[in-house]
């Protein structure tokens, strides 16, 4: 912290409380200065975004910072028009069979490479088909999306329950559909940009609809798909509820990194997807229910 001294040589540019506007990426967001500190001699401002979480809450100097007015605010749309986020979510939209067939294509020879080693868990596992989930819950390429402890621990009680030759009650009392439905009113409410929130969600539901039968299923999972789909006109997202959705989105960063996108473009997309996640979190109590499974011996 700083000294009487030192704050008499530094000049605060925005107040606490203070609308600002603050780059993250290539992008001007609207913010809110929380608070101000000096570190080391040079001003250093608390930035909330509006509508976002505080998870993304940082602290940054002035040349991130832009004062909220007209001029800025124009700079704001040259930005968007150059940079548009709407045009970085279509991508994730209008790619996803190709960017997952190709992860699938890549992943071939490693699976066969280290198919001794996967029969060798096998023996050691309860059920015969973790082998091809139980890398599902890290993170492995170096495109990091950041899961919530609570949700890991989800996501390996999901684990547990099919280890225990119990399945996910289908269709879902709450489809994936809905979920995001919910989170889309959620942002509108909030005043994001509508084209941008529909095109990161369809972007999201169009993966996971490529992704579902040949990564995010156990192998016991797999007669229950080709039942449920041969049955019904809906998609898989329509059918599927949370703990799948779930499966995927910490599958995301690895299907993220077999895109030829630009960082900019990458980092934009992980910055919505984490808040989809940071959404999930914060409604886990509603969404996450212990009858969300039976047995395979009720069906």
């Amino acid at each position: 912290m700083a000294n009487d001294k030192d704050k008499e040589k530094v000049k605060f540019m925005y107040q606490d409380g203070e609308t600002v506007l603050c780059y993250h990426g290539p992008l001007l967001y609207e913010a809110k200065c929380v608070r101000s500190e000096i570190r080391n001699k040079v001003a250093h401002y608390l930035i909330h975004y509006s509508g976002w979480n505080k998870s993304w809450d940082e602290w940054v100097t002035c040349p991130r910072v832009l004062k909220y007015n007209e001029e800025n605010l124009k700079k704001q749309q040259e930005l968007l028009a150059t940079h548009g986020t709407s045009k970085i979510a279509s991508k994730i939209k209008s790619n996803s069979r190709k960017h997952v067939n190709s992860m699938l294509e890549k992943n071939a020879d490693l699976e066969k490479l280290t198919q001794e080693e996967r029969e060798n868990k096998k023996k050691k596992q309860k059920v015969e088909d973790s082998s091809d989930m139980i890398d599902n819950y890290k993170i492995q390429s170096e495109i990091k999306i950041k899961i919530p402890q609570d949700l890991q621990q989800i996501l390996f009680e999901d684990y547990e329950n099919i280890s225990n030759n119990k399945l996910v009650s289908l269709p879902a009392s709450k489809s994936m559909k809905e979920i995001l439905d919910d989170y889309t009113n959620c942002k509108l409410e909030k005043k994001f940009d509508k084209n941008i929130i529909t095109e990161i969600v369809e972007g999201i539901k169009d993966y996971f609809d490529t992704a579902i039968s040949c990564r995010l299923l156990y192998n016991a999972e797999k007669n229950q798909h080709t039942e449920l789909m041969k049955n019904s006109n809906k998609k898989p997202n329509e059918i599927y509820g949370i703990v799948h959705f779930l499966r995927l989105l910490a599958k995301m960063g690895e299907l993220l990194s077999y895109t030829f996108w630009d960082e900019v473009c990458i980092k934009q997309l992980v910055f919505y997807i984490e808040d989809v996640i940071m959404y999930l979190n914060e409604q886990k109590s509603s969404l996450f229910t212990s009858k969300m499974y039976e047995s395979q011996s009720q069906r």
